[in-house]
């Protein structure tokens, strides 16, 4: 039984580690490039959208 139980942590945990990449990467590369043109750090080109970013 001991077996059966840490294989079920071993899968929660890939699952949260690729759940986290899947959403957290993309989230966090398009935040960023919001907060840096808000604040007049960088501009976006003007062949790029905000569709191109995410």
């Amino acid at each position: 039984m001991r077996l059966l139980a840490s294989i079920g942590k071993r899968v929660n945990v890939r699952i949260g580690i690729a759940a986290g990449l899947l959403v957290g990467k993309p989230l966090g590369i398009t935040l960023m490039c919001f907060i840096g043109i808000a604040l007049g750090s960088c501009k976006l080109p003007l062949d790029l959208s905000w569709r191109h970013i995410f």
